[in-house]
C-alpha cells in the first residue's frame, strides 16, 4: 500500500505539522483507532515512506481489521480517498490525504467535510482555487478577524465562514469588515451574528469592503442626525433607544422634515418635563396641519411616494427593454456574452497560483469593451439611444429615493413640498 501526501518532508528529524482543521474540527469526534491510524500514516507520508496496513498495525499494536475499519471511517469523513489498482482486490489500495485547507474553501465544498458532496477530495491541480485557504487574502481574513476580536478564532466558526464564502459572491475582506463593525459598536462577534449582518448587507447589494465603507458612512451620517436631535432635546445621545430612532426616522423620512425644522421643535421642547413627547407632539401637529392644507405627498409617506415613482420608472425601463429585444434580437446575445466574460474576469480575480497567460484579464476586458461598443452600435442602428433600456430616474441625485447619501432630504422632495404650499 502506498500513502500519498502532496508535499512530503524527507527527513525524520523534521517536526510534523498536522492541519489545525483536523485537530479542531475532526479530532473531537473521531474514534481513537481512527486518530492513531491517521496520525501514523500522516507522519509516514511526510517522510515519503511507502507503507502497508500490516506495518501500520504492527507499529500501533492493532489488529489489521481495526486498521481497515479506521481507513473506512477516515474515508467516510472525507479525510482520505482510496484508489484500488485491482478493483477485485479491496484489501490492496492506495491512500491520498485530503488537502483540508484547500478543499475546505473550494467552490461546492460541503463545510466541515473538506470534500465536495458525492465526489472524492480534490488534488491541488484539480480543485477550484477561487476561495482556497492557502490564498493570501484568506490567510489574512482569519488574522484580521482575530485581531479585530482580540481572541483566537473559534474552531466551530471555520465551517460558518466557509459557508459564507461559498454562499455569497463577496470578497473575504468584507467578512473581516463585518467583524470590525460589530466590535466597534459593541455587538456580538459570533459567526451567527456576523452572518445575520452579512445577509442584510448582501441584500442591499454590498459585495466588497469598499461597499461596506460607503454603507457604514451613510449609517454613521444618520446617527449624526440622531445625535444632533438628542442634544437639541437636552438628552444624552448615548441614551438613544430604538424607539426614539424609529420616531426620528419618521420625522426625517415619512414627514420629510428638514433637520432645521426638527431642531427648532426640539429647542422648544428642551425646557419641558417630557422633552421627547413634547417635541413629538409639536411635529405631529405641524404634520397634521400640512396634511389638511393638501400638500402634495402629505398623508403619504416618503417611502411610498418614492417607491411609486421607482416602480413606474422601472416598469417603463422594462417596457423599453422588451421593445428593443423584440426589434433587435442581437442585443440579448451581446448581453449574454458580456455577462459570461464578466464571470470569467471575476473568476480570474479570485484565482490563485501562477497564471499561464498574464495578459488574459486585459484581453477579456478588451472583449467586454468591444461588445459594449457593438451593443451601442446595434442600438443606434435601430434608432435607440445607448441608455434607452436603462432606468431613467426623475432625480439623478437621489435615484428617486428622496434621501441623499448624507441622510439629508433631497432637494427634489423639498421642491415638491414648496410647490404645493
Amino acid at each position: 500500500m502506498r500513502i500519498f501526501k502532496y508535499d512530503a518532508v524527507n527527513s525524520l528529524l523534521e517536526d510534523t505539522s498536522v492541519p489545525n482543521i483536523f485537530l479542531e474540527l475532526y479530532l473531537p469526534h473521531l474514534s481513537g483507532d481512527c486518530v492513531r491510524v491517521y496520525l501514523s500514516a500522516w507522519l509516514r507520508s511526510q517522510q515519503g515512506q511507502i507503507s502497508s496496513n500490516e506495518s501500520i498495525a504492527k507499529t500501533l499494536g492493532m489488529n489489521i481489521e481495526d486498521v481497515l475499519a479506521a481507513w473506512t471511517e477516515l474515508e467516510n469523513e472525507a479525510l482520505i480517498h482510496r484508489t484500488y489498482p485491482n478493483e477485485n482486490d479491496k484489501l490492496n489500495f492506495d491512500v491520498a490525504f485530503t488537502d483540508l485547507r484547500g478543499s475546505m474553501f473550494a467552490s461546492g465544498v460541503k463545510p466541515g467535510t473538506g470534500a465536495k458532496e458525492g465526489s472524492p477530495p480534490q488534488s491541488p491541480g484539480r480543485a477550484n482555487r477561487s476561495k482556497r485557504l492557502d490564498d493570501e487574502n484568506i490567510r489574512n481574513l482569519f488574522r484580521d478577524i482575530e485581531q479585530a476580536t482580540g481572541r483566537p478564532f473559534p474552531a466551530g466558526d471555520y465551517e460558518k465562514i466557509s459557508g459564507f464564502l461559498n454562499e455569497y459572491d463577496i470578497e473575504p475582506e468584507l467578512i473581516a469588515k463585518v467583524y470590525r463593525y460589530c466590535v466597534a459598536r459593541g455587538y456580538h462577534t459570533s459567526a451567527a451574528y456576523v452572518g445575520g449582518i452579512l445577509r442584510e448587507w448582501y441584500a442591499k447589494g454590498i459585495r466588497t469592503a469598499r461597499d461596506a465603507d460607503e454603507h457604514i458612512e451613510a449609517v454613521d451620517m444618520r446617527f449624526g442626525l440622531y445625535r444632533k436631535i438628542m442634544k437639541a432635546l437636552g438628552l444624552s445621545p448615548q441614551a438613544l433607544t430604538e424607539a426614539e430612532k424609529t420616531v426620528f426616522d419618521i420625522w426625517l423620512d415619512d414627514y420629510a422634515m428638514s433637520l432645521d425644522d426638527i431642531l427648532a421643535a426640539a429647542d422648544k421642547a428642551a425646557g419641558k418635563q417630557n422633552k421627547f413627547d413634547y417635541a413629538k407632539a409639536i411635529i405631529e401637529n405641524t404634520q397634521r396641519r400640512t396634511n389638511k392644507a393638501g400638500a402634495t405627498g402629505a398623508g403619504t409617506s416618503r417611502g411610498k411616494y418614492y417607491a411609486d415613482k421607482r416602480r413606474k420608472n422601472e416598469a417603463d425601463a422594462q417596457a423599453r427593454r422588451e421593445e428593443v429585444l423584440g426589434a433587435l434580437p442581437r442585443v440579448a446575445g451581446i448581453e449574454a456574452d458580456i455577462s459570461r466574460l464578466n464571470m470569467e474576469l471575476a473568476s480570474l480575480a479570485f484565482s490563485s497560483g501562477p497564471r499561464a497567460d498574464k495578459n488574459l484579464p486585459a484581453e477579456i476586458t478588451a472583449k467586454i469593451n468591444a461588445l459594449i461598443a457593438e451593443k451601442d452600435a446595434v442600438l443606434k442602428s435601430g434608432g435607440f439611444a445607448p441608455d434607452y433600456m436603462d432606468v431613467h430616474y426623475d432625480c439623478e441625485l437621489c435615484k428617486d429615493t428622496g434621501i441623499l447619501d448624507s441622510g439629508a432630504s433631497c432637494r427634489c422632495f423639498e421642491n415638491v413640498k414648496s410647490a404645493a404650499q
